[in-house]
């Protein structure tokens, strides 16, 4: 879990995060380099490009909502494991293993 957390989820929304500001980019570039607003607004390129990168940020909303899901998953299993260790170091059985007589 915390493998694929750093090995695949950080790397590709790194990824996605760099596509879009090289679009925004490209953008600003279309926007400032043409005098004439009201024809580049109007320009099939420019809308290409915004909605691509519409539709990058929309999906990488969704992937940072599960990249902190994930998140939250590994601080969740680093806690129980820690909570275990003190327990067992301590002599006892954890809380869930006390009650269904589990070993």
């Amino acid at each position: 879990m915390i493998l694929e957390y750093y090995q695949e989820s950080m790397p590709a929304i790194d990824e996605t995060e760099k596509y879009i500001n090289l679009r925004l980019g490209k953008i600003e570039e279309l926007v400032y380099q043409n005098k004439e607003k009201k024809k580049l607004l109007l320009d099939p390129v420019l809308k290409i490009s915004l909605d691509a990168v519409i539709q990058t940020a929309q999906n990488n909303q969704k992937n940072y909502a599960a990249i902190a899901k994930s998140a939250k998953e590994i601080i969740a299993e680093i806690n129980k494991e820690e909570n275990n260790y003190i327990l067992s170091r301590r002599g006892l059985q954890p809380f869930h293993q006390r009650f269904s007589g589990g070993a």
